[in-house]
């Protein structure tokens, strides 16, 4: 494992996102409750899912919340009511949730629309277009290249492009030949 497959494993940038948790918390809990650093926890949220994917993102996410709470619950900032700290604690969790799906899928999307562009450049690189006019006979269909020279229609387009023919017959010529060879169904009326 190299040096940097090792530090984008997503259990280093778990603890990297923990460590900044924890900093996070610590500074939101010297400052107090009139200081609110409670954004600043987005950035290992998205860490932790843009690089490890969405379920470290949900867990830095709990962990976020966790520590909002307890910073707030020890810097003794009094409520009127429990339900309140609850309730600042409940939003915040649902943000660093919301935070932690997006930034995710918006990964997930972004990887999505590369490999659709990959499959969509490998696509154009293999077709190979006929453009311009093309001169063909009336009568049997034959194509003149550029040098004057006539050749089939399907040695034409063959040689020109990545298609290639089977024959068969349309139901009109089927019937047409079935006509003219005498097999014309028997009893049918027409």
């Amino acid at each position: 494992m190299t040096a940097q497959n090792a530090s984008s494993h997503p259990r280093n940038i778990f603890i990297l996102a923990l460590i900044l948790v924890a900093a996070f918390g610590g500074v939101d809990y010297l400052t107090g409750y009139e200081l609110a650093f409670f954004a600043f926890y987005y950035i290992p949220i998205s860490l932790a899912a843009w690089r490890a994917g969405r379920s470290w993102g949900y867990a830095i996410a709990v962990s976020s919340a966790l520590a909002w709470f307890l910073a707030e619950y020890f810097s003794l900032h009094e409520y009127s009511s429990i339900l309140y700290l609850l309730w600042n604690v409940f939003i915040r969790f649902i943000s660093f949730m919301v935070v932690a799906y997006f930034v995710s899928r918006i990964k997930a999307l972004l990887l999505e629309e590369r490999l659709i562009s990959d499959e969509l450049r490998d696509t154009v690189k293999q077709v190979r277009v006929l453009k311009g006019l093309l001169p063909i006979c009336a009568s049997c269909k034959s194509i003149r290249d550029d040098k004057g020279s006539w050749h089939r229609m399907e040695e034409y387009i063959q040689k020109h492009t990545d298609a290639q023919f089977t024959h068969g017959y349309c139901p009109e010529c089927a019937a047409k030949i079935r006509k003219e060879a005498g097999l014309e169904q028997v009893g049918t009326k027409g």
